[in-house]
């Protein structure tokens, strides 16, 4: 992924703005749902960002509903992932990932950007174990 530089006025905005730490647990203002913890992975190396490095707060619009944009921190590779999505206490989201709008599942404990690698452990998991077991042959049947 490309990267660019932070105009001055961009990098000062990004950190006049809150924590979204200081934001959770987040209530709906309609008292249907509550988010306990949110957090993201690096748009560049996939490191995990936690509450603490995003930067942005909960916006409410409408009964039930809740807005971020805001920006997570990597402190890992130094770069910045912008951050957008719409929250509804029915247990969904809608997040801006670049190519539009994405709906999504979030749930009680689970953040909603980790839910996806919960749900789809098996995509990130069975290239893994087949390597693992292609190497286990390889060595038990070549071993010398």
């Amino acid at each position: 992924m490309e990267t660019v530089p932070l105009a001055p006025e961009q990098e000062s905005k990004i950190k006049s703005l809150p924590s979204l730490s200081e934001y959770l647990p987040y209530t709906f203002n309609d008292g249907n749902g509550i988010i306990d913890h949110l957090s993201l992975d690096c748009a560049k190396c996939g490191a995990l960002i936690m509450p603490d490095n995003i930067k942005g707060q909960f916006e409410t619009n409408n009964q039930g509903m809740a807005e971020i944009e805001g920006y997570g921190m990597c402190h890992n590779c130094r770069t910045v992932t912008p951050v957008a999505a719409k929250f509804s206490s029915d247990g969904t989201y809608l997040a801006n990932e670049g190519s539009g709008w994405t709906k999504k599942r979030w749930g009680k404990g689970v953040a909603p950007w980790r839910l996806d690698l919960l749900l789809n452990w098996k995509k990130h998991l069975v290239p893994a174990a087949i390597a693992a077991v292609i190497s286990g042959l390889w060595l038990f049947c070549y071993r010398g």
